[in-house]
């Protein structure tokens, strides 16, 4: 329960909270039937990846840990997930990972990169960045789409299912 509550929150900033109370402060039984965190974000994010890396096996901590650095990208706190990453040591053991874990690990490595940048830390983020944009997949390694055209005409219906699977929905 704690990774399905950690893959509905990690992408979400503070602000949309702050939003939707705030549209829905006269209207009280609508607020009610709307989940809400309690306390903030970041402490949710902690307490779950906590439950996981004590409960669940390696699949599901490097997932968790993945989450809430991106998690800390978005809300820039640039230096909590750069730390966070460095000190699971993912660069090494990310290829043999499923590639739904490696998208996400791409994702939360632009997260770091964008949270660097929106701080003012240009050499930063070009430093986390350039390897992501250099690679001639960016779109698949993000799951955001094929990048080759003339690729995408000679693919079988199968592999274009498989495909479409790996995309990561708009809202995330």
């Amino acid at each position: 329960v704690a990774i399905i509550k950690l893959e509905h929150i990690y992408y979400k900033h503070d602000s949309l909270y702050e939003k939707t109370r705030e549209a829905l402060k006269n209207k009280p039984e609508a607020l009610s039937q709307i989940y809400f965190l309690t306390g903030s974000s970041q402490d949710n994010v902690q307490e779950l990846t906590s439950t996981v890396l004590k409960h669940l096996s390696k699949k599901f901590k490097i997932r968790a840990i993945l989450l809430q650095t991106f998690h800390h990208a978005i809300h820039n706190r640039y230096n909590e997930a750069r730390d966070l990453i460095m000190k699971a040591h993912f660069g090494q053991t990310i290829a043999d990972q499923p590639t739904a874990v490696q998208i996400i690990y791409n994702r939360a490595i632009v997260q770091i990169g964008l949270s660097a940048f929106r701080l003012g830390l240009f050499n930063e983020c070009n430093q986390v960045l350039v390897d992501v944009c250099q690679s001639p997949k960016l779109k698949e390694s993000l799951a955001q789409g094929t990048s080759n055209f003339r690729q995408q005409q000679e693919k079988t219906r199968e592999e274009e299912d498989e495909e479409k699977k790996r995309f990561i929905p708009p809202h995330l």
